[in-house]
Order: C-alpha cells, then sequence, then structure tokens
C-alpha cells in the first residue's frame, strides 16, 4: 500500500525481554551468584540483583539494564578475564 511505502522511516525492536526472561536468564542468574565475576568491581551486586529480582517478579522496565549488565559480563569476560564459562543456552526452552 501506498502509505506502507511512503511512511517514515522506523527503527525495528529486538525482542530483549523474551531472550533474557528466557533462554539468556539462566547466565543472568549465574552471574549474580557468581562470587568473583570481575563485572561487579563496577557494578554494584546487591543493586544488579534488586533489578533482576525486580524483572523476575514482572517489572518489565529493567530489561535494559539487564541486557547490559549481561553484555557488560561478556565484554569482561572475553576481554579481561579470559574465555567465558560454557553454557548450554541451546538445549534451555
Amino acid at each position: 500500500p501506498r502509505d506502507f511505502v511512503h511512511r517514515r522511516k522506523m527503527g525495528f525492536g529486538i525482542p530483549v525481554h523474551d531472550w533474557i526472561s528466557g533462554p539468556l536468564m539462566p547466565l543472568i542468574q549465574d552471574t549474580l551468584h557468581s562470587p568473583n565475576d570481575p563485572v561487579f568491581d563496577v557494578v554494584r551486586r546487591d543493586v544488579a540483583r534488586d533489578v533482576v529480582d525486580r524483572f523476575m517478579a514482572g517489572d518489565t522496565y529493567g530489561s535494559g539494564q539487564i541486557w547490559v549488565l549481561m553484555i557488560l559480563m561478556i565484554w569482561f569476560e572475553r576481554t579481561l578475564a579470559g574465555p567465558m564459562p560454557t553454557h548450554n543456552l541451546e538445549s534451555r526452552s
């Protein structure tokens, strides 16, 4: 349709909420319970845990913060602390 073809440019979202509430949540939970994860040299564990706990209780506002925490954690693992632990996410539904 003409309206569709000539509409203003639009971005697109990624399903962050679905990813972190599904297959990626075990990775987040493992990180929060890891006593020596280097991400907690720059992020307060109690604040991160609070955001995740609120998300698990149904507050979807923190999904972006959880996504950033996960990306930061992966970056720390890959650049500062060596290889990231293996998480078998493919077998989880």
